[in-house]
């Protein structure tokens, strides 16, 4: 009886593990001094959350190890517009996210040196 109650303790916590996740399904990744310097890096999409399977958050994150910058996320619906800008230092990541949304028809990712 230990054995089944393992096994089901087991899959449950699998089951929340893999709820609790979200879903980029849209991501797009890139590096390089096209970005502006050599080990430039920015990564951009969309999360689906499976808990929120109705929405959508949009993503930008950015790393430059040379100068400060920026990481800029938008989402806009006919009604809203989300927006999360982060900032970091050299060396750093900013990630900007503008949380779950839905029914939004515009999405947008910016970079930027500051």
């Amino acid at each position: 009886m230990k054995n089944v109650g393992k096994k089901i303790f087991a899959c449950c916590g699998a089951f929340l593990m893999v709820t609790a996740m979200s879903i980029t399904v849209f991501a797009t990744t890139l590096t390089g001094s096209s970005l502006g310097h050599k080990n430039d890096k920015w990564e951009y999409g969309i999360h689906y959350s499976l808990l929120r399977f109705d929405k959508e958050e949009q993503y930008s994150y950015f790393y430059c190890k040379d100068k400060k910058h920026t990481a800029t996320a938008i989402q806009k619906s006919s009604s809203k517009k989300y927006m999360s800008k982060k900032t970091a230092d050299k060396g750093k990541t900013a990630k900007a996210e503008t949380g779950y949304h839905k029914n939004f028809t515009e999405w947008n990712s910016y970079y930027n040196h500051v």
